[in-house]
């Protein structure tokens, strides 16, 4: 029983209930998760480039 409680809890499922923090919930970290997974391969990326281009100039 806990499960069903907690989904209407987080969708707030009551009349006239405001639905913005659920999908916040629902969809926010998911998508946080993607842009932190992003962001990170553009790091190393980035860091990768720069260190052979060290290498090839030795100024």
């Amino acid at each position: 029983m806990q499960p069903i409680f907690a989904w209407r809890v987080l969708t707030a499922g009551g009349i006239g209930a405001n639905i913005g923090a659920g999908l916040t919930i629902m969809f926010g970290g998911p998508i946080l998760a993607v842009l932190l997974i992003a962001a990170a391969v553009a790091a190393q990326h980035i860091h990768r480039s720069r260190v052979v281009r060290n290498r090839s100039n030795p100024d």
